[in-house]
């Protein structure tokens, strides 16, 4: 009972502060704020996420959620910006092209 009403008192300040947070603070906020109310003890599976990055890398990351895993990694929000984006799983389907990733698998196209 007591911890639902700190739980749910927390749950409302973050929603307060959020909205005041800079967008590229918000991946270590995320991760602080779970790291606070995490009193699971039982471990979750972490997932594999693929970062492609503007300079032209690939790299594969571990983590519960993507901003868990970016952190892991040791990366901070700054480093955010230079993500051009991401994917689920170990993925190899796109190649640097000149500026661009390019998809070199075809898209399933059930027709």
């Amino acid at each position: 009972m007591i911890y639902s009403i700190k739980r749910r008192i927390l749950d409302t300040c973050i929603l307060l502060l959020y909205d005041f947070i800079h967008l590229t603070h918000r991946l270590n906020f995320r991760h602080l704020l779970r790291k606070i109310m995490n009193t699971n003890t039982e471990e979750k599976p972490l997932n594999k996420f693929t970062i492609y990055w503007l300079d032209g890398k690939r790299e594969v990351v571990t983590g519960e959620t993507i901003e868990d895993a970016f952190t892991k990694a040791g990366y901070g929000a700054g480093a955010a910006r230079a993500i051009d984006f991401y994917a689920n799983g170990e993925d190899t389907n796109y190649e640097r092209i000149g500026k661009e990733w390019v998809r070199t698998t075809p898209v399933f196209n059930p027709n």
